[in-house]
């Protein structure tokens, strides 16, 4: 079975990328911030600057939480688009005699092998980038000045495992969905791909609802500092529920802007986007993440900042920005990866419209509209967090007898307005490729 799935990963590399980038990543900053957390809460370390040591290990605790939360969605997303996208392929192994649970489980291993590979590499570059994240934490007055000194090697191992356990929780609802499908219906969807609402993501619905009304509850009776952390707990949580009514939520947006369109390359891009909502939700994924982070983080702090004089200090503020500002890189180089695989995988679609007739700039026309029809989306899932986000700060504000902070709207923007950059720098140049004339001549299967 692990060869049958090397050769599959090695058979299909475009089909993982988004997967092992986003595993990698994770690994990485795994290993620098579990060995910060473990070398800042050592005695001699505490005893240094215990205040300093308790805020370092608050932001490092949510950056490790951020790396988890997006390369879980991440991964998931793209294993999910990976597997769709080889339907046939699993349809046919099927009618070959394997049943629905070896097909699932094939599913599993690949996971396996690629979280493997990317776990144990991502661990390895973390480990160098440990001390320059320490030292940089030490200058910026987020951690003592002895934490550069006192980090272990290894949670190195643990970060790995972690990332590995993060690859296959993300494989298991693609398992699961592809080994209920029988042959003969895998085969007749194959053309038209289908995205079904199972069990698990139900159940991790109604958890993360639950979870943001009790995150609402506790925001309300707590310190504006204490409040501050819940904040980005609530939005991480808030982040995590867009994204699993993510297929449900896309076909809302896209039905009604599908109902605005008038035509041209935005109308090829809304059928496009309509037809394969697989795809549509594994490249919404990384730039929900991305926006929605920063803008409920951001507006939210800034709106409970109005709670009066036991508001927040310079080093709370940022803190709160060093947490986003790891939580963009991360993503930043997700969303980039992303755009670029699912691209390349389009790359017989925008062939066909060549061959169909439409010029080199008509196509790259119908991507840049499927790239603002995907931000759309994103931004728009992003903006219903963020309301929840303010309201809930804003509720705060009252509580504690004082007018709520006005949002600060300027870096949300530019998050939004970078994500719009690297989505169309990736996908552009990799349709310019595809639609080359070798593309073009000799269009190859997904």
């Amino acid at each position: 079975m692990i060869g049958i799935a090397a050769r599959s990963v090695r058979a299909h590399p475009a089909g993982f990328a988004g997967a092992f980038v986003s595993v990698a990543l994770a690994a990485a900053l795994l290993t620098v911030t579990t060995s910060a957390v473990v070398a800042v809460r050592r005695p001699e370390v505490v005893g240094s600057d215990s205040d300093l040591a308790t805020l370092a290990t608050t932001l490092l605790a949510n950056a490790t939480a951020v790396a988890v939360l997006a390369a879980t969605f991440v991964t998931s997303s793209t294993l999910s688009y990976s597997a769709l996208q080889r339907q046939r392929e699993l349809a046919l192994l099927r009618l070959a005699g394997a049943s629905g649970a070896r097909t699932g489980a094939l599913l599993l291993v690949e996971a396996f092998v690629v979280g493997l590979i990317a776990a144990v590499g991502g661990a390895l570059c973390g480990l160098p980038l440990a001390p320059l994240a320490a030292r940089g934490l030490s200058d910026a007055g987020l951690a003592p000045a002895a934490l550069e000194t006192a980090l272990p090697v290894w949670p190195a191992a643990l970060s790995a495992g972690v990332a590995l356990a993060v690859a296959l929780a993300a494989a298991v609802p693609v398992a699961l969905t592809s080994s209920r499908v029988p042959a003969a219906a895998a085969l007749r969807d194959a053309g038209v791909p289908v995205v079904r609402t199972g069990a698990v993501r139900l159940v991790g619905v109604v958890l993360l609802a639950a979870g943001a009304v009790l995150e609402i509850a506790l925001i309300g009776g707590a310190d504006t500092p204490s409040a501050t952390a819940y904040l980005v707990l609530l939005t991480l949580t808030l982040t995590a529920l867009a994204a699993l009514c993510g297929p449900v939520l896309a076909r809302v947006i896209l039905g009604a802007t599908a109902l605005l369109a008038r035509g041209g390359p935005l109308l090829l891009a809304l059928a496009a986007a309509r037809t394969d909502l697989r795809r549509t939700v594994a490249t919404v994924t990384p730039v929900l993440v991305t926006v929605a982070l920063a803008s409920g983080v951001l507006a939210g702090t800034s709106t409970i900042a109005g709670a009066g004089r036991e508001g927040l200090t310079t080093a709370d503020y940022v803190a709160v920005g060093s947490v986003i500002g790891l939580a963009l890189v991360y993503t930043a180089i997700s969303v980039a990866v992303v755009f670029a695989m699912s691209t390349e995988r389009r790359r017989r679609e925008l062939a066909a419209l060549r061959l169909a007739g439409a010029a080199r700039a008509d196509v790259l026309r119908v991507v840049a509209a499927d790239v603002v029809l995907v931000l759309l989306v994103a931004v728009v899932q992003a903006a219903v967090v963020t309301v929840v986000v303010v309201l809930t700060a804003a509720g705060h504000a009252s509580a504690h007898g004082a007018d709520p902070g006005r949002p600060d709207w300027w870096p949300v923007l530019a998050v939004a307005g970078a994500c719009a950059v690297l989505a169309a720098g990736s996908a552009l140049p990799v349709a310019r490729w595809a639609t080359g004339g070798a593309a073009v001549r000799q269009p190859q299967g997904p």
